[in-house]
């Protein structure tokens, strides 16, 4: 494995300090989660935290050696790596002996169907079921634009898989260029989860975020055990699986939760249940969103946008025909900072592994402007890591539950000095 000490590597303090990502802001829409908005000035906004485990490591960022390209996700799967890259590949990578990765193979190669990867387009995002018998992949399309999911059956042996025939679970149409959201899950429910975007441009144009008939803006989930495609895989317990919204207006029955701007990265924590979302926010606010599984994971929840950007009162929503009537209070987010400290946020997992016991049960995420790492504890105290990647777009999880950076070098992982 090549390993390169990105940044000098410090102790992390016993008891969580507060802090928000490095100052930095964009109105480059072209970036993966990017916010096409300008900067403001405010502050960060945290809550007190709980002491951290008192053994602490020093940590370096290692590159991984990984020969991937412009990598948007990973997931794991025995003791194989499953990358997205952006311009439509899904490789395999598998361990080199030293700590590293070494490609085994295309897994699957969407570069046709994909197409452009301007702006924030591309294949963005992919997981498995839980057994590995499927893969799915999160892609927008050539020509349109639109996001299409893919469910793939995996075949051959670790180090040799391959996807088989593509099986369209659901297409939705995509106005703008940006915020395509991208992120897929596969939940503890065993069913497949999804966060869209407003449908891009800026300030949600056409107030799509809040209007439950239209999948843009949403947390959705889908049953792919059941036949047929779109709304047909809304599974019974969904919130708006009949297809209205309680009060007579219609509702898209995938729609699990509203709200969103662009929730470009999605997770589940496996020990509780809890789904964590990173959103990108507008012209001042990043924010993230725990829906937590014992307060019935958010079911039917409003998240705020374009009401709310984070915890602030949104300058210009709507238009607002179509919105729902519900009444539904506006969830709180765990977490926000704003853009005087990055630019887009970029998550995240709640971390479980061994090898840096000072994160356990905290959320690792960064900002894709100066890529600081941070780590968030269950009740909102934010810690820098001191060190940082370039333009990073992901922190994912290996085989082993360790972190992995995935940003504009490759990939790197977080380890021990």
């Amino acid at each position: 494995m090549k390993t390169t000490q990105k940044m000098l590597a410090v102790p992390l303090a016993v008891v969580a300090t507060l802090s928000g990502a490095v100052a930095c802001s964009s109105d480059d829409p072209a970036e993966p989660g990017g916010t096409g908005s300008t900067s403001s000035d405010q502050t960060v906004s945290t809550t007190e935290g709980a002491a951290r485990p008192t053994e602490s490591v020093s940590i370096e960022l290692s590159d991984t050696g990984a020969e991937v390209s412009a990598p948007m996700d990973v997931h794991p799967l025995g003791d194989s790596l499953l990358v997205a890259e952006r311009s439509g590949r899904v490789v395999e990578l598998t361990d080199d002996g030293d700590g590293g990765y070494e490609t085994a193979g295309t897994v699957v190669d969407l570069t046709d169907a994909v197409g452009s990867t301007d702006a924030e387009k591309g294949l963005l995002g992919v997981t498995t079921d839980p057994d590995g018998s499927h893969l799915y992949v999160n892609h927008t399309r050539s020509g349109d634009g639109a996001t299409v999911i893919l469910q793939m059956p995996l075949g051959g042996e670790p180090g040799n898989l391959t996807a088989g025939d593509q099986r369209e679970l659901l297409v939705i149409d995509q106005p703008f260029a940006n915020h395509n959201g991208g992120d897929i899950e596969w939940g503890p429910d065993d069913m497949l989860w999804i966060g869209t975007g407003d449908g891009g441009a800026a300030d949600d144009p056409d107030g799509r975020a809040q209007r439950l008939s239209d999948p843009l803006g949403k947390i959705l989930r889908l049953d792919p055990s059941l036949e047929g495609s779109g709304s047909d895989l809304a599974p019974s317990d969904n919130p708006y699986a009949d297809g209205t919204d309680g009060a007579g207006g219609d509702a898209d029955p995938l729609v699990w939760a509203r709200g969103v701007r662009n929730p470009w990265r999605i997770s589940f924590d496996p020990p509780t249940g809890d789904l964590w979302i990173a959103d990108v926010g507008q012209n001042e606010v990043e924010e993230i969103t725990v829906l937590r599984a014992d307060e019935g994971l958010g079911r039917g929840a409003d998240l705020g946008w374009d009401l709310r950007e984070g915890d602030r009162e949104f300058a210009d929503p709507g238009p607002s025909d179509g919105w729902p009537t519900d009444g539904a209070p506006v969830l709180e987010p765990l977490f926000t900072y704003t853009h005087d400290e990055g630019c887009s946020i970029s998550g995240g997992f709640v971390y479980h592994g061994t090898a840096v016991p000072q994160l356990s049960d905290t959320y690792l995420f960064t900002d894709y402007c100066f890529s600081d790492l941070q780590s968030l504890s269950q009740n909102g105290s934010v810690e820098p890591l001191e060190l940082a990647g370039e333009s990073a777009v992901s922190i994912n999880p290996d085989q082993f539950g360790e972190p992995l950076v995935l940003d504009a070098t490759g990939i790197s992982r977080i380890v021990p000095t």
